[in-house]
Order: C-alpha cells, then sequence, then structure tokens
C-alpha cells in the first residue's frame, strides 16, 4: 500500500529508512515503532476495516500500533496517528536523482 502510494519512491521513503533502522536495531519491538514500520501497520489496518465492516481481525500483537506518545493501542476509534504520503517536493527529488544517475552511467 506504501508502494501504490509513493510508486518509484517507495525505495527511498519507505523501503530504505527500515531497512536501515531493522539492519542497526535487532529489536524486533523496537522496530515495530518505527515510523515507517507504523505507517504500513496503519495503512493495512485501515484497508482492511474498510474493505470489510465485519474485519474484527488485526493481530494487535504482531503488528502493533502505537499512538504518539509510544502507547499501545488495541481498537481502531483510538488511533489518531497520520498515514505520511510523499510530498510533491520528494518526486522532484527522486526525478532528478534518477536523471543525474543515468547521465554519469551513459559517460
Amino acid at each position: 500500500m506504501q508502494s501504490q502510494s509513493s510508486g518509484p519512491l517507495y525505495l527511498f521513503k519507505y523501503a530504505g529508512p527500515s531497512l536501515l533502522d531493522c539492519t542497526f536495531n535487532d529489536d524486533y519491538w523496537h522496530h515495530t515503532k518505527h515510523w515507517s514500520e507504523q505507517n504500513a501497520n496503519r495503512r493495512a489496518c485501515n484497508y482492511f476495516t474498510s474493505k470489510d465492516s465485519n474485519f474484527k481481525d488485526w493481530n494487535w500483537y504482531l503488528n502493533p500500533i502505537y499512538d504518539s506518545n509510544g502507547n499501545s493501542i488495541t481498537t481502531l476509534s483510538y488511533d489518531k496517528g497520520s498515514i505520511v504520503n510523499p510530498s510533491w517536493w520528494e518526486n522532484g527529488l527522486y526525478l532528478g536523482g534518477s536523471y543525474g544517475l543515468i547521465s554519469i552511467l551513459n559517460l
């Protein structure tokens, strides 16, 4: 769902930061609090609950969602977090960086 909203920026916006966090931090529970993981959990939970009104099987233990104070929440009604989509300028950075890389490789 993150890749659908960000397209090719997914690698830089979400995957890269998540990979760096789990590479240098081997604590799974700390990694679940990383902003990109929280973003993915919120998107998934929102998606499944919006597609099926009977959906009640979110696994809060394996896919925790935390509030802004770092407290685990257990019902969607308490989820006040935001979902971060790429800004317009991030697309410009990606396109500019891609163009620069292509120019270098063609030398």
